[in-house]
């Protein structure tokens, strides 16, 4: 009976620490939650934004694309951003980054690797030489944090052409009317010297207004041009060029007509009743029209001469 009842106490022990250790808990899995990254239109330096949320189309092949970017953490400090287009590591000579809490440059690596206080969180700006083919290029930004979890963002450029792009951009050299024969008129359709009267003109569309005979050989260049074989010059009406205006950044046909439509006439009268420009100075802006053709010239250089009538300047035509 003893044995039997030392049996039962050992059965049901036995039966208390199989019940006991399998209910206990186990710790749960831990689980990383990963860095969220969001598109910004906001510049806070003011200086390159309001940014681009979606998509965008450029007709400038030489555009920059700048985009906000503001990450904040999950689990892990932020560790990377990768940036791709179409899907290759985009080349970091084609990227600018700034800190936009600061306003500072970041030198620019892909992968860049996060560091300072931005490992808990950025706002940057990205800026993309897009590509200058005629083509919808994928812009794909994917941040990493140290636990390896990530996500990414992705926008579109599409290049397309320009409406009526820039046919032609030359020099061209305006001589001293008073010099030799077969000077003093320029053809802006290839920048070649003309003359100014007869068949040697008929390609001119501004001419070189000689000399003051009143005035010391030294310097009775007048500096001054106007319009023959029916063109037509016009001069930046006042504040009609936006401040930072720059030749370079004209692209269309349409801009040049734009100037032109905007500009006043030439300010001042020859003997003869016609119109003449001022004495020209370097930077001095110019919208031609003759026929259905519209130019626009900036004067590149003004060279003056003391002992001939060489004296000449340089433009920089765009049509």
């Amino acid at each position: 009976m003893k044995k039997f009842l030392l049996l039962l106490a050992i059965v049901a022990m036995t039966g208390t620490l199989f019940i006991s250790t399998g209910c206990e808990e186990e710790d749960p899995p831990v689980v990383n939650v990963g860095p969220s990254m969001d598109f910004t239109d906001t510049d806070p330096t003011g200086l390159n934004g309001p940014y681009p949320t979606t998509d965008v189309e450029t007709d400038d092949p030489d555009a920059t694309l700048y985009v906000g970017l503001s990450a904040v953490t999950g689990t892990g400090q932020l560790q990377s951003l990768t940036i791709s287009e179409d899907g290759t590591k985009l080349a970091t000579a084609r990227m600018t980054i700034r800190d936009l809490n600061d306003g500072s440059a970041i030198t620019a690596n892909n992968p860049l690797l996060i560091t300072g206080v931005n490992v808990d969180g950025f706002l940057l700006e990205i800026g993309i030489d897009v590509s200058d083919e005629l083509a919808t290029k994928e812009y794909t930004f994917e941040l990493v944090d140290e636990n390896g979890e990530s996500t990414t963002l992705s926008i579109s450029v599409t290049t397309v052409e320009p409406p009526d792009p820039i046919e032609m951009t030359l020099e061209g050299v305006l001589l001293n009317q008073a010099g030799p024969a077969g000077q003093g008129g320029l053809d802006l359709d290839d920048g070649s010297s003309t003359g100014t009267i007869d068949a040697s003109a008929i390609d001119a569309e501004i001419k070189d207004e000689g000399i003051d005979l009143a005035l010391p050989t030294a310097s009775n260049w007048k500096r001054q041009i106007s319009a023959i074989n029916d063109s037509e010059i016009r001069v930046p009406a006042t504040d009609q060029l936006p401040e930072g205006f720059d030749f370079a950044n004209v692209t269309t046909k349409v801009e040049i007509r734009s100037l032109y439509d905007g500009g006043d006439q030439l300010p001042n009268t020859d003997g003869t009743g016609e119109l003449v420009s001022d004495p020209v100075e370097v930077g001095d802006y110019f919208f031609v029209k003759r026929g259905d053709r519209y130019y626009l010239l900036i004067v590149k250089e003004v060279n003056p001469t003391t002992n001939n009538n060489m004296d000449n300047i340089v433009f920089d035509v765009k049509y």
